[in-house]
């Protein structure tokens, strides 16, 4: 065995350290796999075509581990600032791969994924906008000026006020109950 090569054990602990930098996101998307060797992170918002977008994952490959962040090729000036040092272990636009721990390198990309994070969060991409996609363009106004972007926020409405807003009509409300419904959750009382 040449002196160049990486055991498992530091994989092990690579991914162990880069999936610690998405674990913190966790609870406001997605965790569609989480195994020894793969932990992959989808948005909750939903795209044209019925998918969920994706956040970030980390692999372990054969000769390294990637870690993949979505939101860096979304925006690609969210790597305006990034290190000649973390460009280095870019491959393609959104993945980076490393054979052993790098505690700096590590810190930037936990820097470089929050700044991932908040961007989806200013663009609306993390939020469950699915279950709008089945009312007229006009409700889906007029709920995104009340600020709903999930189901969670129609709790705070009652059904009255939800028909109270121009663009919602008496038919977008079994279409909103269901969504509702579906997740566990209720309209406000009248």
């Amino acid at each position: 065995m040449s002196s160049t090569a990486v055991q498992p054990e530091e994989f092990t602990s690579v991914f162990s350290a880069l999936k610690a930098l998405l674990v913190p996101y966790a609870g406001s998307t997605t965790v569609s796999t989480d195994t020894e060797t793969e932990y992959y992170l989808n948005s909750r918002y939903i795209q044209k075509n019925k998918k969920p977008l994706f956040f970030a994952a980390v692999q372990i490959k054969k000769n390294y581990v990637s870690f993949h962040l979505m939101p860096v090729y979304v925006e690609p000036t969210l790597l305006a600032t990034m290190s000649d040092e973390l460009k280095q272990r870019m491959q393609g636009k959104s993945c980076f791969n490393f054979t052993r721990t790098e505690p700096a390198l590590f810190r930037e990309l936990a820097l470089l994924t929050k700044a991932g994070y908040e961007h989806y969060q200013q663009k609306g991409l993390l939020a469950d906008n699915g279950f709008l996609k089945q009312l007229s363009a006009p409700a889906q106004r007029a709920l995104a000026q009340a600020g709903v972007q999930a189901p969670e926020d129609l709790e705070r409405f009652s059904q009255k006020e939800l028909l109270a807003f121009h663009g919602v009509g008496p038919s977008a409300i079994p279409l909103l109950l269901s969504s509702l419904e579906a997740r566990g959750l209720s309209f406000k009382a009248d």
